[in-house]
């Protein structure tokens, strides 16, 4: 997963070579792309901020700070250590099993690798946020419990939000305005419209 993370990040820096050439120096360019809290599970950050948090100084002895650490490793650690293995046994039990569960059985299971998927990137998420507190670093949420969203839309809004704004940032608006400069869409509804 790191190597993913890299790309995005480095996608961020190189679409702003404004602030690259004139205000990062190499060793902040570097830290930022390899930062190794977040190397493993992201989240995806951008490079203002985590280069300005990089710059700050770092003071592990305030209780603040370690009291910040630990709401988030304590959890990550524990669902890391209970909470993905019991999904991952109930994962493999129902797909060793899968053809004998019939469609009800299937349709109930069908959720159980998506909810281990979340469980076990959470987990990763949550430590690497704790390890970068403790260093006075504050990382995006990453996550803001997605099955409980209501709508297939809001579930995406709360899965994996630091990459779904990557995206946003790099693919979705940059669409959008060629497809308003371009007037695609008119030219595709007339189409479809057939006038």
């Amino acid at each position: 997963m790191g190597s993913g993370y890299i790309a995005l990040q480095a996608v961020d820096l190189l679409a702003k070579p404004y602030l690259i050439y004139f205000s990062y120096s190499i060793p902040e360019k570097v830290g930022y792309l390899i930062y190794s809290p977040q190397f493993a599970a992201g989240p995806v950050e951008k490079s203002r901020s985590l280069i300005s948090a990089l710059r700050s100084p770092i003071i592990v002895s305030n209780s603040k700070r370690l009291e910040s650490s630990f709401k988030y490793l304590i959890p990550g650690l524990l669902r890391k250590a209970i909470l993905v293995p019991i999904i991952y046994s109930i994962f493999s039990s129902t797909k060793e099993s899968a053809s004998s569960l019939g469609l009800i059985g299937s349709a109930l299971a069908f959720p159980i690798p998506y909810l281990y998927l979340y469980q076990e990137i959470q987990a990763y998420t949550e430590i690497a946020q704790g390890v970068s507190a403790l260093a006075g670093i504050p990382l995006l949420i990453n996550f803001r419990e997605p099955f409980r969203a209501v709508s297939f839309s809001d579930f995406f809004k709360r899965w994996h939000i630091s990459v779904s704004e990557w995206f946003n940032t790099f693919i979705g608006k940059p669409a959008m305005k060629i497809a308003i400069k371009t007037k695609f869409l008119e030219k595709y509804a007339k189409e479809i419209s057939g006038s």
